[in-house]
């Protein structure tokens, strides 16, 4: 496993276990973000928007991107971040 991964990974470790607001939600977005534009060739335009749920100590994650070399509508995709333990 890279430095780079352990890194990142501790960092968004401590993103999901911290305040659930719209500060940590753009911290955890950016970071989503740069992951897939460093990871993710396929893939163009990422948008990504990470809503707070503070009630359910949650995040709610909606990526939209466009996929390379094809004339499709934008896609989207979301799912739920929550911290386990």
């Amino acid at each position: 496993m890279s430095v780079l991964i352990v890194i990142w990974d501790q960092m968004f470790t401590d993103s999901l276990f911290g305040f659930v607001d719209d500060a940590q939600g753009s911290v955890i977005a950016r970071q989503i973000e740069d992951v897939l534009g460093a990871w993710e060739p396929r893939i163009a335009n990422v948008r990504v928007e990470a809503d707070p749920r503070p009630d359910r100590n949650a995040f709610e994650v909606h990526i939209f991107y466009d996929i390379v070399g094809e004339d499709f509508q934008t896609q989207s995709y979301a799912f739920v971040l929550e911290a386990t333990r």
